[in-house]
C-alpha cells in the first residue's frame, strides 16, 4: 500500500478481468508504518485482522464491521492517535498487543459474551521447554485510564472476567 494513503475504505468485492471476487483478508503488514493513514473502514467480509495496521501513528478512525471474529496480535499496535474503538458483537478473540501502544480512552464493546483476550502478561513454557511471554491485548495505561463501554446489563460479567476485569473503568451503554 502506498505510504500516502489517507482514508482507506477496503471494498467488500473487487473485479478482476471481469470476475467479481469477495475480499476476505488483508495481507500481513499491508499498512504497517503507513505514515499518512488517518482512517480505515473494514467490510463485513473480513473475518480476521492480523498484524496489519501496526505503527500507523496518525490513524484516528477505525470502522470494524459485524462479521469480524478475530483481532490478532499486533493488529493495531502503536497506533498512537487511536483514542476510541468500537468492537463489533461478532468478535470472539483479541490477541496480545492488539491495541498496545494506542492511546485509547473509550472502548465500545458490543459482545454479549466477553471475547477471549489477554488482560495481563502470561508466562508459560511451551512443549519444547522454551519460555514464552504473551503480552496483554491492551496497554496498562489503557486498562487504568480508558473507559470500557459494555452492553446494558453486562457490567458485572465484564468486571468479573479474569481478563476484562483488568479495566478500572467499566460502564454500561444505554442502548
Amino acid at each position: 500500500v502506498s505510504n500516502d494513503a489517507v482514508n482507506v475504505n477496503i471494498p467488500k468485492y473487487v473485479v478482476f478481468e471481469g470476475e467479481k471476487y469477495k475480499v476476505t483478508s488483508i495481507s500481513l503488514r499491508a499498512f504497517t508504518n503507513c505514515e499518512s493513514l488517518r482512517s480505515v473502514s473494514i467490510p463485513s467480509s473480513i473475518t480476521r485482522i492480523e498484524e496489519t495496521f501496526n505503527h500507523c501513528e496518525l490513524l484516528t478512525s477505525v470502522t470494524l464491521s459485524e462479521g469480524l471474529t478475530e483481532i490478532e496480535s499486533n493488529a493495531f499496535h502503536d497506533c498512537r492517535s487511536l483514542v476510541s474503538i468500537s468492537i463489533p458483537s461478532s468478535v470472539t478473540f483479541i490477541g496480545s498487543n492488539a491495541f498496545n501502544g494506542c492511546n485509547l480512552m473509550d472502548i465500545y464493546i458490543r459482545c454479549q459474551n466477553p471475547p477471549e483476550m489477554y488482560g495481563k502478561a502470561y508466562n508459560y513454557y511451551n512443549d519444547f521447554g522454551g519460555h514464552v511471554l504473551i503480552d496483554p491485548s491492551f496497554s496498562e495505561q489503557t486498562f487504568n485510564n480508558a473507559t470500557l463501554h459494555v452492553p446494558k446489563g453486562l457490567k458485572a460479567t465484564y468486571a468479573y472476567d479474569k481478563d476484562w476485569g483488568s479495566f478500572v473503568h467499566i460502564e454500561e451503554m444505554s442502548e
